[in-house]
C-alpha cells in the first residue's frame, strides 16, 4: 500500500513527450509517503526478510527510475513499515522522518538479468524517527542517522537502546554516536549484515 501528500515530475523536454512519445524524466519529487509492504513468502519453507523487502523496493525504484530516465530523486518525509512473512501482527519494522536523495543517477546495463549497474550520489537521512524493530522486545531510538554514498559511511547520532529481558528487566545502552566507514549496503540488503 502507497499514499503521498505530492509528487512533482520536471521533464527534461516537452519536445520528447509531444514530437517522440517519450517520457523523459529530469527530476521526481516525492513528498510525504507512506509505504506499508508486505515480506513475501519465498518458495519453499524458507521466508523472505525485511532486508530483503528492502532490496525489492530499492529494484523496483530503480526500474522506475530507468523507465523515466530520470537523474535525481527527492522522496521527504517518507514512512516505511514492512510487515514480516509471519503472521504475527507484532513483527513489522517502522520507521518514519526518512528523506532520501539521489542525484547523478545514472542506470547501466547489467552484468546479469537480475542487478542493474547503478551508478548514482545521494543521502539517506532519519531525523527523530519513530523506529518499531520486529523484536519488541528491543526499543531503539536515535536523534539522526545519515548515510552518504559518495565516500559510503554511515553516522548515528544518540542512539538509545532498551532491551527486555525473559525476567521483564530492560537494560539500556545509550551512545553518543556511532560512525561506519565503507558501509556496505548491498550486502545489507541482500544478506542481511552489516
Amino acid at each position: 500500500m502507497l499514499s503521498l501528500e505530492k509528487v512533482a515530475f520536471r521533464l527534461q523536454s516537452l519536445w520528447h513527450l509531444i514530437f517522440n512519445r517519450s517520457l523523459e524524466v529530469k527530476t521526481i519529487e516525492i513528498i510525504n509517503p507512506d509505504l506499508t509492504p508486505w515480506a513475501k513468502q519465498k518458495s519453499g519453507s524458507a521466508k523472505k526478510g525485511i532486508s530483503e523487502t528492502i532490496h525489492d523496493i530499492q529494484l523496483k525504484l530503480f526500474e522506475l527510475i530507468h523507465v523515466l530516465k530520470v537523474e535525481k530523486v527527492l522522496i521527504s518525509d517518507a514512512s516505511l513499515k514492512i510487515f514480516s512473512a509471519d503472521t504475527v501482527s507484532e513483527s513489522f519494522l517502522s520507521i518514519n522522518h526518512l528523506t532520501l536523495k539521489l542525484d547523478d543517477i545514472e542506470i547501466l546495463p547489467s552484468i546479469n538479468d537480475t542487478t542493474p549497474q547503478i551508478k548514482l550520489d545521494g543521502s539517506l537521512t532519519l531525523l527523530n524517527p519513530t523506529i518499531h524493530l520486529p523484536d519488541t522486545n528491543i526499543v531503539a531510538k536515535l536523534c539522526k542517522l545519515e548515510a552518504t554514498l559518495a565516500n559510503r559511511s554511515l553516522a548515528i547520532d544518540e542512539p538509545d537502546f532498551s532491551i527486555a529481558n525473559a525476567n521483564n528487566q530492560k537494560q539500556k545502552l545509550t551512545l553518543s554516536s556511532i560512525r561506519v566507514n565503507q558501509f556496505n549496503w548491498e550486502r545489507y540488503v541482500k544478506e542481511g549484515i552489516i
